[in-house]
């Protein structure tokens, strides 16, 4: 006696063996004159008696005929037909009826055990989805606060940012007209200053740079509360670091600051040139009074990517402490002594290249 279990896929199309007791393994695909596909059908049981009585150990060919009797019993779940149990033997005396209660029975214990099989793995799946839906649900709340976060931040800075802006003009121009007025004065009483007043000359030597610092503070000033200029051309931005260096090329040798430059061959950009010269002037100017016992600045160009220009400016400096890294671009701030900064140099460089997706 044998027996053998056939699942019906999904569609109801084909059926697969899935076990099977006393016989070999049964790869093929069942016929459709197969009693199998008889008794899912008619929804019962449906048995076949083979006139020959003569076994067959191949399995190549139909499987119910291979043995005298064969029983094909559908395995009918609650919403569909889940397979069929196949059981042949040797004998060609039919089953009797008690056997066939039984099986019919096995049919149906086997048919809910299926179903309760696959119910479960489609609760695992659907738990498996809503985990991972939920997961990402999670990520894309989180992400989307940070984002308001970021935006709200952002809002902020701007409006704090615009009202300095607007402060800094007003006194920057408040500030030009008279600070002009002593400029000309200066001037002129150096003109009429005997030459032997060297006490009084050196004196407005002192008043004419104080001027000129002011003078370079009020454009500043000016700068950061300009709206942005996009005047673009392509330019290279070797050439423009190059010109930037020459204006600070006399600073350098006085502080004994040794320059190492390492610029790539990098392809042409589009930005505002003077806007850029100003970062970089910013930068390296920055640099500079870093290292007021000298040292080494270092200017390098690469391109991080087939769209992003990286331009790295580097001193051997003290540097940033922690406490002040989280500051260095607000407006107004400085680690300088009083009289040496305002505060507005990197803060104009952040505004630019912010300006710029940088």
């Amino acid at each position: 006696q044998r027996s053998v279990l056939f699942l019906l896929d999904e569609k109801g199309k084909s059926l697969k063996e899935v076990a099977h007791k006393s016989i070999p393994s049964f790869p093929y695909r069942i016929p459709s004159k197969a009693l199998s596909w008889k008794a899912i059908k008619e929804k019962k049981p449906v048995m076949n008696k083979n006139a020959t009585r003569k076994p067959r150990i191949t399995i190549s060919q139909n499987l119910e005929k291979s043995w005298a009797m064969t029983v094909a019993i559908p395995m009918i779940g609650r919403d569909r037909i889940m397979g069929t149990l196949v059981v042949s033997r040797i004998s060609s005396v039919s089953f009797p009826e008690e056997h066939m209660h039984i099986l019919s029975l096995l049919a149906d214990q086997i048919a809910i055990a299926l179903e309760k099989n696959q119910l479960l793995d489609q609760l695992k799946l659907a738990h498996s989805n809503l985990q991972r839906s939920s997961e990402e649900l999670e990520e894309r709340v989180r992400q989307k606060t940070q984002e308001v976060r970021r935006i709200h931040e952002r809002l902020l800075e701007t409006e704090k940012l615009a009202g300095i802006g607007q402060l800094a003009a007003g006194i920057a121009h408040e500030i030009r007209n008279p600070l002009a007025i002593i400029a000309t004065s200066a001037y002129y009483l150096g003109e009429i200053m005997p030459k032997d007043q060297k006490e009084v000359r050196k004196h407005l030597q002192i008043l004419d740079s104080e001027i000129n610092r002011c003078q370079a503070i009020i454009t500043n000033l000016l700068e950061f509360s300009r709206k942005s200029d996009w005047d673009m051309q392509r330019i290279d931005i070797n050439e423009l670091l190059e010109m930037t260096l020459s204006l600070v090329g006399k600073d350098l040798v006085t502080r004994d600051i040794l320059l190492i430059k390492k610029l790539s061959k990098v392809p042409p950009i589009l930005t505002n040139l003077e806007k850029m010269k100003q970062v970089f002037l910013n930068l390296i100017l920055n640099a500079t009074q870093a290292m007021p016992n000298g040292g080494k600045l270092q200017i390098e160009t690469s391109m991080a990517g087939k769209e992003v220009l990286k331009i790295m400016v580097s001193d051997t400096g003290e540097g940033i402490s922690s406490e002040d890294s989280d500051q260095i671009f607000n407006p107004f701030f400085t680690t300088k002594p009083p009289g040496e900064g305002v505060g507005l140099g990197l803060s104009l460089v952040h505004s630019i290249i912010k300006s710029y997706q940088g």
